[in-house]
């Protein structure tokens, strides 16, 4: 098949966050591409109905009109948009379609079984809320064409757990957009405080505060004073939050400093940061803490164990466990002369060498076109 002809349609999970920045990241790139013709359409729960976002007809957003935190609303809400989605679609076909994220790929790999010649599910990381009904509902999935995943760990958890079949199965990272993020330039010893950052969404669903904090908690009652801890990002658990800062008398230590828009500028400010979760399907912001040449540490889980080197451009520590979290940051803080900055190098050379845009980008456009070719 001429290459020239190759018409995509991107079905991307949400309206914001990590899915829709790097769906809508490749439609942008794919469409200035003479040779790719790329639809977008964006699904994410809201307020607002159906909006067309762009002249072209090539980029949509649909939001359902439910924002329950109730499953049972939430699918209803979206088989609703269905309707939608099958408007927007009409008799168009296309070579691929690819469904970014397990509820369009769930949903929607029927319906448009025949709107397409191809279908790529781009599975972005272990999603492990509802898990049961997750695996009783991928059972019933089509054999797709085509699985993206951003990292080996997060696949081997996906054709483990979801058990999606597919003809063939890829690992495509997650990029940084490093010319955006400012380098630290520190290259002299390190002082004896140690300012840490945490930029993460505040859900104690994925999210693991409980252990963070009670890793500062026995720092703190151990006498391990010189450390702070700015946690910047928002979400509905906000409030937990400071409640449990509050319980542990850590309001000297750990300041919550809500979204930040210059995060990327802020990084450099930093010595150390830190990713706290029970799951990640690549860990972006430990790869964008690399590229500002500040040291990673997060929970060994998978996506991030592809990411960081421990030891050597960052640490991992036992996910759930504050005591180990706890000595990896002694051990941070009791570095030798020169320790940690030969890991701010390694961070960011593995960055530049592995998760740039314009490898991981012409990466999946190789990827896509050799399956329209079979």
């Amino acid at each position: 098949m001429n290459k020239k002809n190759l018409k995509l349609l991107f079905i991307s999970h949400g309206l914001d966050g990590g899915i829709n920045r790097v769906t809508s990241d490749l439609h942008t790139y794919l469409r200035s591409d003479a040779d790719i013709d790329s639809t977008i359409i964006r699904i994410g729960e809201g307020r607002n109905s159906l909006a067309v976002v762009d002249a072209s007809m090539q980029e949509h957003n649909i939001a359902l009109r439910s924002n329950s935190k109730n499953l049972f609303l939430r699918i209803a809400a979206w088989i609703n948009g269905l309707k939608d989605v099958k408007k927007l679609v009409g008799e168009n076909k296309y070579d691929i379609i690819v469904y970014s994220g397990i509820i369009p790929a769930i949903l929607m790999s029927w319906t448009l079984r025949w709107s397409a010649r191809s279908h790529v599910f781009w599975e972005h990381g272990p999603q492990k809320t509802f898990l049961g009904i997750k695996r009783l509902v991928t059972r019933f999935l089509p054999k797709f064409d085509g699985v993206m995943s951003p990292a080996k760990s997060s696949m081997a958890w996906m054709r483990e757990n979801l058990r999606i079949r597919a003809k063939t199965y890829e690992v495509i990272s997650n990029w940084v957009n490093w010319q955006h993020i400012v380098p630290s330039t520190c290259t002299s010893d390190h002082s004896a405080f140690l300012k840490i950052i945490v930029v993460s969404r505040i859900d104690y669903r994925q999210k693991d505060f409980d252990t963070l904090l009670h890793a500062i908690s026995q720092l703190v009652q151990s006498g391990t004073t010189s450390i702070s801890v700015d946690i910047f990002g928002a979400g509905e658990d906000t409030r937990k939050l400071e409640q449990s800062i509050e319980q542990l008398r850590l309001q000297e230590f750990v300041m919550l400093k809500g979204h930040a828009n210059d995060i990327y500028t802020r990084l450099a400010l930093y010595d150390v940061s830190i990713l706290p979760t029970k799951w990640e399907g690549f860990g972006l912001s430990v790869a964008e803490s690399m590229a500002a040449r500040v040291v990673p540490i997060s929970a060994a889980v998978e996506g991030v164990v592809d990411v960081i080197d421990s030891n050597i451009n960052g640490f991992l520590y036992e996910p759930g466990n504050p005591q180990n979290l706890c000595q990896i940051i002694l051990e941070v803080i009791n570095q030798q002369r020169g320790e940690r900055e030969s890991m701010r190098d390694a961070g960011r050379a593995k960055v530049l060498a592995q998760y740039t845009p314009a490898i991981q980008l012409e990466k999946i456009k190789n990827f896509l076109q050799g399956i329209s070719a079979t």
